[in-house]
């Protein structure tokens, strides 16, 4: 996830005002806000738009928060988009409804504009967690199926991922806890310093990593494509290294 782009948040209320209010409240802090009155048309619209969150009344004309909760649950494009629930009802029964349909947070009205926005970046956390979850699961079967070296990292270069053709290529025993960046620079020849390579704060480099020759073996030249992911912090979340043999090519 890109954490220049503006998170998009959609705000639905058959109030003008309140929408109004909320739209003023959240442009001001930086996000990109999307409007609807209805449910119909908050459904219309989550069907079509990537969005990052919902905040829609509980009371809607037409289909209600409730229903179209329930909906965006229902749907695999939609499962995983936080929804704030806003509501004038103080009654459990409510909340209750809201939790049961799907919703992850609630808005009581009147709202106090500070809890609105805490609530807001809570939400959008959640955003990123789920859908980093939902692409680490889409990421995790490609590494399994692709001919290429993929080793996925924790920040600190612990392997937690690694596909068979990768351990192949570097030799890597089943074992836990084994520091990729210690390893590679121990057992082979790599073509980048290693500062400049634990530096996460550049999020692609591409070198060779050598494996040298033996009696019984030539050298076996890879060439390694790295990139680091982050949270909308900045913080690095994982590293990714993909290895393609190139061997035939430096002959």
């Amino acid at each position: 996830m890109d954490k220049n782009k503006k998170s998009r948040i959609l705000v639905v209320d058959d109030d003008h005002e309140v929408v109004a209010l909320l739209e003023k409240l959240l442009v001001k802090k930086g996000y990109e806000v999307i409007k609807a009155h209805s449910g119909e048309d908050a459904l219309e619209i989550v069907a079509t738009e990537s969005l990052d969150l919902v905040i829609l009344d509980i009371t809607l004309p037409g289909v209600d928060g409730i229903w179209v909760t329930r909906r965006m649950r229902q749907d695999e494009k939609t499962r995983v988009i936080p929804i704030i629930i806003i509501t004038g009802h103080q009654e459990k029964e409510y909340r209750i409804k809201g939790i049961e349909a799907g919703a992850d947070d609630f808005i009581t009205k009147p709202f106090d504009i500070d809890e609105v926005l805490a609530r807001v970046r809570t939400s959008l956390n959640l955003s990123y967690y789920r859908t980093e979850l939902r692409e680490k699961e889409e990421l995790d079967t490609l590494v399994k199926e692709t001919v290429d070296g993929v080793i996925i990292c924790s920040p600190d270069w612990l392997i937690e991922e690694i596909n068979s053709s990768a351990r192949d290529c570097l030799d890597i025993p089943q074992e836990k806890d084994i520091n990729l960046l210690d390893y590679i620079f121990r057992d082979f020849s790599v073509s980048i310093d290693r500062n400049d390579l634990a530096d996460l704060s550049v999020t692609h480099k591409t070198f060779y990593i050598v494996k040298r020759s033996t009696k019984d073996q030539k050298p076996v030249h890879l060439l390694a494509n790295l990139d680091i992911f982050k949270v909308p912090s900045g913080e690095p979340s994982s590293i990714l290294l993909d290895l393609r043999n190139v061997t035939e090519h430096q002959l």
